[in-house]
């Protein structure tokens, strides 16, 4: 028993911490949260007004190199390559590895991007000494930068990305910047499939900056693994927007994701530490409230209620206040019960909500 517990507490420790294991820079958790944070201060104005920049790095022929030596030594390399990446961004912004042989480098908005990268490129092709064996290696950067927020961060990283498949495609060993006219016909049927990999192992939904599904689904897990460990229970509040479809109907799109975004806004902005919000699609946010009462988190929801109807007409583009319908869900940690068995009655709640005429809380 004393060795689940330990292995237990291992993995919320390390969870929480968002380090890559291997490296000991931030993994890809982390780096999501990051360039969120950043887009968010982007798109508010309260960065310097220039741009971000967004460094892909992939080390070159790396697969050849584990199939040659090792993946001992491919790890080794690894480990090198990420102190050299570390101590030559320094200050300037945030650097982690995105998976496999793959970093990322979120510059500041104020940091002159060449003579950084210039230096990342220098620094991996140095020889690096692994399990006493001389290996040289050599990287390939895609650059995009942004400077204003449309898009969502994850059309930054796709269009960096794309921006260095076209740096392997150039001979490796280099970097390019993207530019909306730098990606080819004959490069669009990869680069979608690309894509699309991508998403599947993002944690962070673009729109709004909170944890998306796949966020939520490791996060359950974490909660429950942890509620075990220490016997405390959590809520979870299942949160719905009334007349979505209306809105998006009646003002547009535009007018929906502006909703979306508000009711992200404030759920995260109305948590406590140590809580966490997730868009699970559409105008649906699930909430995991830990070692809270079902009468405390009532409570809670109801001041967010209370905000969200005071968001009003939201700049003039959504003539109508914004309204939710919410059900509650508690677990009891002596039951054991499934997380998601959980998350599905507080949905129950929800619809209850919904079916009793909207703009309400249920408790299931």
């Amino acid at each position: 028993m004393l060795h689940v517990v330990d292995i237990t507490r291992s993995v919320v420790e390390r969870q929480a911490r968002h380090v890559d294991p291997l490296t000991g820079l931030a993994d890809r958790s982390a780096l999501e949260l990051a360039l969120a944070s950043a887009w968010r201060r982007l798109g508010s104005g309260s960065g310097s007004g220039r741009p971000i920049t967004l460094v892909f790095c992939d080390l070159d022929r790396f697969k050849v190199l584990n199939d040659t030596f090792g993946h001992a030594t491919g790890d080794a390399v690894l480990a090198q390559i990420a102190a050299r990446l570390r101590a030559v961004v320094g200050g300037a912004g945030e650097v982690g590895r995105f998976g496999g042989d793959e970093f990322l480098v979120l510059l500041d908005d104020d940091v002159d991007w060449k003579p950084v990268c210039r230096a990342i490129l220098a620094a991996v092709a140095e020889p690096v000494v692994a399990r006493g064996r001389p290996v040289t290696v050599t990287a390939s950067l895609g650059i995009a930068r942004a400077d204003t927020a449309e898009g969502g961060p994850g059309r930054l990283l796709r269009q960096a990305d794309a921006a260095l498949y076209e740096a392997k495609s150039a001979g490796r060993g280099r970097w390019h910047v993207f530019q909306s006219t730098s990606v080819g016909g004959r490069v669009q049927a990869d680069l979608a499939a690309r894509v699309a990999a991508l998403e599947g192992e993002l944690r962070i939904d673009y729109l709004t900056g909170i944890g998306n599904k796949r966020a939520l689904d490791e996060h359950l897990e974490f909660v429950a693994l942890e509620s075990r460990r220490t016997g405390s229970g959590f809520v979870i509040a299942f949160v719905d927007g009334d007349r979505f479809g209306a809105i998006n109907k009646s003002h547009g799109q535009d007018a929906g994701d502006l909703v979306v975004q508000t009711m992200a806004r404030v759920l995260a902005g109305e948590i406590r530490s140590g809580d966490a919000v997730f868009r699970r699609g559409g105008d649906e946010f699930v909430v995991i409230l830990r070692d809270a009462s079902p009468e405390g988190a009532q409570r809670w929801l109801e001041r967010v209620r209370e905000v969200l109807a005071g968001c009003g007409a939201l700049d003039g583009r959504v003539p109508c206040p914004i309204t939710i319908s919410a059900g509650l869900a508690a677990a009891d940690p002596a039951d054991r019960e499934n997380p998601l068995t959980v998350m599905d009655r507080a949905d129950g709640a929800m619809r209850r909500a919904k079916a009793e005429g909207g703009n309400r809380i249920s408790v299931e």
